[in-house]
């Protein structure tokens, strides 16, 4: 059972949601190694963690997600201005 979904149905969109995080950790590791990822890899992580605070269920990792977007509003902030 994933997401309360007894369906096998769920496991392509748990894949895909895999794949996404993934491909979101290689440009924030690429971003250590080349400075212009950065600003791209802050966006896509920081859209993909803040949508997470709109489910209020998950009270530890709403925090953590909100804090983890913070962060990068707030770098990428810093980023803008230099």
């Amino acid at each position: 059972m994933i997401f309360c979904i007894e369906d096998t149905a769920v496991e392509k969109i748990v894949s895909e949601l895999g794949y996404a995080n993934v491909s979101i950790g290689m440009a924030g590791v690429l971003s250590l190694i080349s400075q212009t990822w950065a600003a791209p890899a802050g966006v896509a992580g920081g859209l993909f963690l803040g949508q997470h605070c709109a489910k209020r269920e998950r009270n530890v990792a709403m925090a953590t997600d909100l804090l983890v977007s913070f962060v990068v509003a707030v770098y990428l902030g810093l980023l803008a201005v230099r």
